[in-house]
């Protein structure tokens, strides 16, 4: 489970979402690393206006920080927000950035609409991002019964089966595993309608023998085909389902039009109906 876990904030109540969603989803010696960054030069003598926005920024995270050096720790940065965050992950060595994918404030120190997208481009670390969906008033966040796994048949989109394994494992929940086939549009008898339909096979098979696995190590879990637009499709069996938690890689297929899972990603950002994890996974080495 995650250890390190770096949270940019911007005052918004929408970003504040992910304090409220963020314990389920890590181990119990998790410590939260809190941040804001002022936009600015870094290394520069801030203007008058600029040294309030730090004071008020650390105000904020101070009144977030119930008890100091508990499992939760505060930093304010100035300079360009996406590297600040990225450079801020590195400096803790966390191993989750967690973000929320809508985050308008009247004033705004981190944008994260705009800076999910960008954190999740750049980033070599798993990001969790939580999005605009609306919380039941009055009940605490659950962990997750039900993780869905998104898999384009590629080794690379596999990255994110470790994570949801070690959460399965920890909360007793079930793993499905999910291919969503692309619309083809071309004839029905075509070469590469028979090319998409053996490839489909072959990666059924593998989710198949990847559920057994997992069931050998005592995880429920079951493979589901589904056709349409993966990312419609994605968010569509994430509701159907009742998942918790979603999980993908943004390292998928890219050739002849099939899954870019880091496009898929990006597309799933304003519509995320549950907390995603999106991990980047190392290109496939040349045989």
């Amino acid at each position: 489970m995650f250890k390190r876990i770096l949270i940019p904030l911007d005052g918004s109540q929408a970003a504040e979402r992910v304090l409220q969603r963020i314990d389920p989803l890590c181990g119990p010696e998790a410590v939260r690393h809190l941040l804001t960054v002022v936009p600015g030069v870094a290394g520069r003598e801030p203007s008058p206006a600029n040294r309030l926005r730090l004071l008020e920024a650390e105000s904020y995270l101070s009144f977030l920080t119930a008890e100091p050096g508990d499992g939760v720790h505060t930093d304010v940065r100035r300079g360009e927000v996406v590297e600040e965050i990225l450079r801020a992950a590195d400096a803790l060595g966390a191993d989750l950035i967690a973000l929320s994918s809508h985050g308008e404030s009247a004033r705004p120190a981190v944008p994260c609409g705009s800076v999910a997208g960008r954190v999740l481009l750049a980033a070599t670390r798993p990001v969790l991002v939580i999005g605009a969906f609306a919380d039941e008033a009055g009940r605490a966040p659950s962990r997750p019964t039900r993780i869905l796994v998104a898999l384009d048949g590629s080794r690379e989109s596999e990255a994110s089966l470790a994570p949801a394994r070690s959460a399965a494992a920890a909360w007793g929940a079930e793993i499905i595993l999910l291919h969503v086939i692309e619309p083809l549009w071309a004839a029905a008898d075509s070469a590469m309608a028979g090319l998409q339909a053996r490839e489909t096979e072959a990666t059924h098979r593998r989710l198949r023998e990847m559920a057994d696995g997992l069931r050998r190590e005592g995880i429920r879990a079951r493979a589901l085909l589904s056709h349409g637009e993966p990312a419609g499709e994605i968010v569509a069996q994430a509701v159907r389902r009742g998942v918790g938690l979603l999980c993908l890689s943004t390292a998928g297929r890219g050739a002849a039009g099939r899954l870019l899972f880091g496009a898929v990603a990006q597309k799933l950002i304003g519509a995320l109906p549950v907390p995603t994890l999106i991990v980047r996974a190392a290109p496939a080495r040349p045989v």
